[in-house]
């Protein structure tokens, strides 16, 4: 077999200076964002450097010809997989960077042994090819995500391990000398498969990218919809709750004008306390709604303070005193009094307002009502706030906090509600580094706890 490798290596170069020049105009014209694109091209411009450097084996000297063509080829072929590999997931800036570790690690190796004989230096640059591509094989077959593309793929650099592995037993037992441009059928099949692969995976990232792009626009269309069901019943639920108290409120305001004169005192007092109830739960209503358009909007700020958990829960169980009494409810405090939490204080509040006020709806007249707190550990604080209300099913606990719940229960005393509450006080705990979760019992009652942190270095 007489073939000119000079002249191969230099077909292979201007074969990748062509896939750079396609890749670098595709991200450059269609405005792509993609890091793995830019390390694809990078890799390229290594391979297509490589392959003139061994072109001029006998022109330039040993480091370029030798040493500095061989780190091309490490990193070359390093990067080539990793962007084959991981083109159809989120880049990992730290991942990445990670394991860059391996190419170095072999580019050192292969300087210190690079003043050995060529066999020497061909057994080991063999090794680093075949591990290269055995791992690159295997981390694509057990990928979660991997398409069948990248299956394909991981054959191919199977097959291109293979014949690496046979070139390092090749170079071991050849007893001549070895030199870089002899036309042993060895030597050819390996450089020709390896530029079979690295002219392959250009096509094989484009696909997968193709793939990638479908398969995003079908995700946003599902979540598209998603969000406008989301919406559709958000709304739904606001318009049916706001219409509830508005119609007794429009209805009380009527009877009112027209009888006030020839009403009783104690009727007239009743009627104003429908009034002010009516009131009352379209404001809490309406503004939850606003604060939960802040959180939605991402507008909303953490402010947080080491503050005293009493300072918070006694104000709302002021605030709450005429629910609780129009209910004759007992309510018990167990919080001692130096307990603080770190957190953002109106936004707490708030939690507590909105957990307070669904134990007043859902507990009987006469029943009770019990806030306490206790240790987590160093680092969190409990707080339980416990009725005898009704319970609540426990089909319907792991859907109490959705935005897509419709558990829009009506309270003891008819009262109405959205369940918007207990959503918003899901996203505050949140924002402040913590956690929230609800126990209930039908007819016996129902326990929300809240672990808020104790330390401002908790705070994210």
């Amino acid at each position: 077999m007489n073939i000119d490798v000079k002249t191969l290596f230099y077909i292979f170069s201007l074969g990748n200076l062509f896939i750079i020049f396609f890749f670098a105009a595709y991200v450059y014209f269609y405005k792509v964002k993609n890091n793995i694109l830019n390390i694809f091209i990078i890799a390229k411009v290594l391979f297509a450097i490589l392959w003139v450097l061994y072109a001029l084996r006998h022109e330039i000297s040993d480091f370029y010809s030798i040493i500095l063509a061989n780190i091309f080829l490490i990193f070359a072929i390093y990067l080539d997989l990793y962007c084959v590999t991981y083109v159809n997931e989120t880049f990992n800036k730290k991942k990445f960077l990670n394991t860059l570790a391996i190419p170095i690690i072999f580019s050192i190796i292969f300087i210190l042994i690079s003043n050995s004989n060529q066999t020497i230096r061909i057994i080991v640059i063999s090794f680093f090819v075949a591990f290269f591509y055995i791992v690159g094989g295997l981390t694509i077959l057990l990928k979660a995500n991997k398409t069948k593309i990248q299956i394909a793929v991981s054959y191919l650099c199977f097959i291109i391990c293979s014949l690496f592995v046979y070139r390092m037993f090749w170079a071991y037992f050849e007893e001549t000398a070895l030199v870089v441009y002899p036309n042993s059928g060895v030597q050819l099949l390996t450089y020709l498969f390896l530029v079979l692969g690295s002219f392959i995976f250009p096509m094989i990232l484009l696909i997968i990218l193709k793939e990638k792009q479908e398969h995003d626009i079908i995700i946003s269309n599902n979540s598209l919809k998603l969000l406008n069901k989301n919406k559709s019943n958000f709304f739904s639920i606001i318009a049916h709750d706001l219409k509830g108290p508005l119609g007794t409120y429009t209805k009380l305001i009527e009877l009112l004008l027209n009888k006030h004169k020839e009403m009783p005192i104690n009727q007239r007092e009743e009627f104003l306390m429908k009034l002010h109830n009516s009131s009352t739960q379209m404001f809490n209503l309406l503004e939850n709604l606003l604060k939960w358009s802040k959180v939605e909007s991402g507008t909303t700020k953490v402010h947080p303070n080491d503050t005293v958990l009493k300072d918070i829960i006694n104000p709302v169980a002021l605030l709450m005193k005429n629910s609780l009494d129009l209910k004759n409810l007992d309510l018990v405090i167990a919080i001692p009094e130096e307990e603080t939490v770190y957190c953002d204080y109106n936004m707490i509040m708030t939690v507590i307002r909105n957990l307070l006020s669904n134990a007043i709806k859902f507990t009987p007249n006469n029943g009770k009502i019990t806030i306490l707190s206790k240790k987590v550990n160093d680092n969190y604080l409990e707080i339980r706030i416990e009725d005898t209300g009704v319970g609540i099913p426990s089909k319907d606990l792991n859907s109490i906090f959705d935005l897509n719940s419709d558990l829009n229960t009506n309270g003891t005393n008819n009262e109405t509600g959205t369940g918007l509450g207990l959503k918003l006080a899901k996203e505050y705990i949140k924002k402040n580094n913590g956690t929230i979760g609800i126990e209930s019992v039908v007819n016996v009652g129902t326990t929300v706890w809240i672990h808020l942190p104790t330390k401002k270095t908790l705070q994210t």
